[in-house]
């Protein structure tokens, strides 16, 4: 017998179904990017010393996000799924620096 989803994730899951998938289909790619864009501001702020820099990984712009009680000697590097249509890394910051 399978685990039973959370009830977080399935608000999480019907949201997505109903605000971003749904509506996008039929959309131009500009007008995507815009519609996600505007939702950013709806990504939950860091905990108190969270520290984000953007840098140059390579000729890639990337974030490097610390916290108080990373390892300096230590780095995960994280790729999101998506492909290239929509999302940035602001969209995934609220996971990025619980890592």
């Amino acid at each position: 017998m399978g685990r039973r989803i959370s009830l977080r994730a399935r608000l999480v899951r019907l949201g997505t179904r109903c605000f971003i998938k749904r509506p996008s289909r039929g959309l131009s790619l500009a007008k995507s990017r815009e519609k996600f864009r505007a939702m950013e501001r709806l990504v939950p702020l860091p905990p108190s010393g969270t520290e984000t820099v953007r840098v140059d990984a390579g000729g890639v712009p990337a974030d490097s996000i610390t916290r108080p009680a990373s390892l300096h000697n230590r780095h995960v590097l994280y790729l999101h799924g998506g492909g290239y249509r929509v999302g940035s890394a602001i969209t995934y910051r609220h996971f990025t620096w619980r890592m």
